[in-house]
């Protein structure tokens, strides 16, 4: 018996496993969470949206003629400031409500 436990822990030793440390979580790595670009995030900054909730028809920078954004970040951002979508279905990450909610 003392012969077998010998060997047991000469093989153990040779094989280079510690009986103090959890091989398993050692060699895990952590989870690598992708990380947003400020280029990826401005490609989204102006969308479709469904009627009824924040949109350009009810957003304090809608112009007169009602096609056009005067908010110089969305001009700025867009090429233009034609407002690529309906009115009434389109939302930027610059809107503001016409009235104080």
């Amino acid at each position: 018996m003392r012969k077998a436990m010998v060997a047991f822990l000469f093989l153990l030793l040779c094989s280079g496993v510690s009986l103090a440390q959890d091989p398993v979580r050692e060699q895990s790595q952590p989870e690598q969470i992708p990380v947003a670009k400020q280029s990826d995030l401005m490609e989204h900054s102006g969308m479709q949206v469904p009627k009824g909730g924040s949109m350009c028809a009810n957003c304090k920078y809608l112009d007169e003629d009602k096609k056009s954004c005067t908010k110089e970040n969305f001009i700025r951002w867009n090429g233009s400031e034609v407002i690529p979508g309906k009115i009434d279905e389109y939302c930027s990450d610059w809107y503001e409500p016409k009235e104080k909610l």
